[in-house]
């Protein structure tokens, strides 16, 4: 016999081998396990940083957002938080699953099975809680928007049932009780702002960056949903495009589309160049009903944008079709740029024989102050104009 089979191994140098022989097995089965495990080709993470109020008014915090694609092939965004940031440390936090839609709108919450929020001294949400819940993270017009943290709740003695109470015994919060659920206002507080928050503008960030100039404007501008449109002139605003054919698009859903949508267009129109910005708010003005022609008015109003003499002439040549209101601002607006022509001069002469006497007197006003730039036939209307209604001037 071969004097080597007769030498037994050492203990310790087989309790060596074995654990040798486990470390490579568990190796391999952590290797066959994610090799057998795919990623969902349908979620992307975002990493994102975003101010809480409830966490830190100042300091950002990090989060990873999951972009997803849903059966429907629209996307979606949903982010796991804690449900509640509590003042005083007491609350029951579970993980809450908030979704918003691509545009970053707040559409639902989830919980965990089995999960449940609870409200002060323990008890649980109700079922009619959680419907008030759903309403409160719906109203983006909140007071929840205006508050801090450190002002929510106080200790101050509060008649009882005047306020909310929140789920330490004595707390009260100052916000109304229509604006929380009664006794979860650190739960409603810290949601509306996942709901409401800076996580909005981190999607539609994400979004615009998607999708092309042409596809901003066929899916999104072009798209039913009035906040579709407001999201494609805000992309443009963002992304500085400021081409003719983007122009023409805005300003033809400005004059078609709901207020809503106009007022954003305006903010679009006025950082374009002076032509433009003239063409498209003369061309505004004549198709848009009397709130669309007034935020025009105010709009030029505010907008320094020089070379606004032939602006000024085509609006003079109308002037006899506007309202009270209307003359009132077009013609203080003059003032206040210094303007006149005699284009403007001669449909003013004319308004003083208007059925509408405070579009006359109106009138009567600003010629009186250009009365050296009137020719001797106007002043003479002018001074018929106050000999006729010198007790109504």
């Amino acid at each position: 016999m071969n004097r080597l089979q007769n030498i037994k191994t050492p203990f310790f140098l087989r309790l060596h081998t074995h654990r040798i022989y486990l470390f490579f097995v568990l190796v391999l089965m952590c290797f066959l396990q994610s090799s057998n495990t795919v990623s969902n080709p349908s979620e992307k993470v975002h990493k994102v940083a975003v101010v809480h109020p409830a966490i830190d008014k100042k300091n950002p915090i990090v989060c990873y957002l999951v972009e997803r694609q849903k059966a429907n092939g629209n996307k979606e965004f949903y982010l796991d938080v804690d449900s509640v940031n509590c003042g005083e440390n007491v609350c029951k936090v579970v993980t809450v699953r908030m979704f918003w839609d691509e545009i970053g709108r707040y559409t639902h919450y989830e919980l965990q099975d089995g999960e449940g929020l609870e409200k002060k001294e323990g008890a649980p949400f109700t079922s009619e809680d959680y419907k008030k819940l759903e309403w409160v993270l719906q109203n983006k017009n909140s007071e929840l928007a205006h508050v801090f943290k450190d002002n929510l709740v106080t200790t101050d003695f509060i008649e009882h049932g005047a306020v909310d109470v929140d789920a330490v015994s004595g707390a009260t919060s100052t916000v109304s009780p229509s604006e929380t659920v009664e006794g979860a206002v650190w739960t409603c507080y810290t949601l509306w702002h996942w709901a409401n928050g800076e996580i909005e503008s981190q999607i539609k960030n994400i979004t615009r960056k998607q999708f092309s100039e042409d596809d901003l404007i066929a899916e999104f501008l072009k798209n039913k949903d009035s906040d579709y449109k407001k999201f494609a002139i805000e992309s443009f605003l963002f992304l500085g495009l400021k081409d003719t054919a983007t122009v023409t698009e805005v300003v033809q859903q400005a004059v078609f589309s709901e207020y809503a949508v106009f007022k954003r267009a305006m903010d679009y129109i006025e950082t374009i160049p002076a032509k433009h910005y003239y063409a498209s708010v003369t061309y505004l003005f004549a198709k848009g009903d009397y709130k669309k022609r007034v935020a025009c008015l105010n709009s030029v109003a505010k907008t320094n944008k020089g070379e606004n003499t032939a602006y000024y002439n085509q609006l003079s040549k109308q002037i006899a079709t506007f309202s009270y209101q209307e003359v009132e601002m077009f013609l203080s607006n003059l003032k206040q740029h210094q303007f006149s022509s005699d284009l403007l001069i001669e449909q003013l002469v004319n308004l003083l024989e208007a059925d509408n006497f405070l579009i006359a007197r109106r009138a009567y006003w600003f010629l009186l102050d250009e009365e050296e730039n009137l020719h001797a036939k106007q002043k003479k209307k002018l001074k018929k104009f106050k000999k006729q209604y010198k007790d109504r001037l």
